[in-house]
C-alpha cells in the first residue's frame, strides 16, 4: 500500500517562523539592554560615594553583539577598571577585615532579576500570541 501525502502552507509556515524568531531575538535583546541600564541605575545609587565619585562614575551597561552559534543573547551591567579599579574591594571588601564589604552591583542585580525576567516572558508571550 502506498500513500502520497501534500501538505500545503509549509513553506509560509516556515517564513512566520523565522519572522517570530527574529522578533524575538531582537525584542528579547532590546528587553535586556534595558534590564542592564537599570541594574547599572541602581548599582550607581548602591555604591558608596567615596572622595572621588569615580566608583558611581565608573558603572554603566554594555549590549553584547548578537552572535548565537557562540553565546545566548547578553546584556551586562559593568564597572569600567580604568575608572575604579578599587570596585571589587568595595564590592566584596579586603583581607583582614581592613576594608568591609559594601556590595552594590549584586544587590541591584538581584533586586531587579525577577522584574527583568518577567518583561522577558511577557515579550515573547506577547509575540507568539500575535503570530498565532
Amino acid at each position: 500500500m502506498k500513500m502520497d501525502i501534500k501538505i500545503d502552507g509549509v513553506k509560509e509556515i516556515v517564513a512566520d517562523l523565522d519572522r517570530l524568531d527574529k522578533e524575538i531575538i531582537d525584542n528579547v535583546q532590546s528587553t535586556l539592554n534595558g534590564g542592564a541600564k537599570k541594574i547599572a541605575d541602581r548599582a550607581r545609587q548602591k555604591a558608596p560615594k567615596g572622595p572621588t565619585g569615580n566608583l558611581k562614575r565608573s558603572i554603566g551597561s554594555k549590549p553584547m553583539p548578537i552572535n548565537l552559534a557562540k553565546f545566548p543573547l547578553v546584556a551586562v551591567a559593568v564597572v569600567d577598571r580604568k575608572i575604579a579599579p578599587h570596585a571589587h574591594l568595595v564590592e566584596y571588601g579586603a583581607r583582614g577585615g581592613n576594608m568591609p564589604a559594601h556590595p552594590f552591583l549584586r544587590p541591584a542585580f538581584d533586586s531587579l532579576k525577577a522584574s527583568i525576567e518577567k518583561s522577558i516572558e511577557s515579550v515573547v508571550s506577547k509575540l507568539i500570541r500575535r503570530h498565532q
